[in-house]
């Protein structure tokens, strides 16, 4: 119908000789994936190959992680393997990713969120703070896991190590835990619970919530559908 024609004709496939500059004006959310990825801005009229390539990033692995971010309806049809994925690569983006979240975002958010709260009655800054650091401390043991035993797990196995006899990345699976939940509730805190007089410093630090659990659920899609699957091939190769 005419949706469907108008998403259709909304939908622009980028390529490897596609301009950098061009896929970055058209989509500002790629700049975080650029930044994670160690690609500078400044990159004139080069290509998506030309920049990687001038980088030391693997030009298949961004496009697909180009067109992952893109078009979230489509990553159940996105099936990554070792041929077009260099899992090294993404190990060291979830790295960085990890690093954005705990040094950057979450803290930026927590001192937006202290200013905010400034005129607010003291239970309510108390309640809401407490729930806040609750997040920012299940995150921060979440992510720390992944750090120091899922991505040496993996590193291994990309090393050419046998997998370990009493864990396997289906262990990771299936208590990988989705973090964003806790956002939720203390989105919810704001929306249905909080009675004071809310300033344009609060809402715009309610936007702040809402674009950091998008940016997490992202995040966790590309482990479990990026990652998660690629080990997993890595795992069965090692065990023959």
């Amino acid at each position: 119908d005419t949706l469907e024609i108008r998403i259709m004709i909304n939908r622009v496939h980028y390529t490897a000789h596609s301009k950098m500059a061009d896929l970055l004006s058209e989509h500002y959310n790629i700049f975080s994936l650029i930044s994670r990825l160690g690609i500078p801005l400044g990159m004139g009229d080069h290509t998506i190959r030309e920049v990687c390539e001038a980088n030391g990033v693997d030009t298949d692995t961004f496009m697909y992680l180009v067109h992952f971010d893109l078009y979230p309806d489509l990553r159940e049809t996105l099936t990554p393997d070792l041929e077009t994925i260099d899992v090294a690569q993404i190990i060291s983006f979830l790295r960085a990713s990890h690093s954005y979240f705990l040094e950057v975002r979450l803290p930026d958010i927590g001192e937006a969120l202290d200013v905010a709260l400034e005129g607010a009655p003291h239970d309510i800054r108390v309640v809401v703070k407490h729930y806040f650091a609750d997040y920012c401390k299940e995150v921060r043991n979440h992510m720390h896991y992944e750090d120091e035993v899922v991505f040496p797990y993996a590193e291994g196995l990309l090393r050419g190590e046998e997998g370990k006899k009493d864990y396997n990345i289906t262990n990771f699976e299936r208590h990988h835990d989705q973090v964003e939940l806790k956002m939720h509730e203390l989105k919810n805190l704001f929306l249905k619970y909080y009675t004071w007089e809310a300033n344009l410093k609060l809402y715009n630090v309610l936007h702040d919530l809402y674009a950091c659990g998008e940016e997490l659920l992202n995040h966790n899609d590309i482990e479990n559908q990026i990652f998660i699957p690629c080990i997993k091939v890595l795992e069965k190769s090692s065990s023959r």
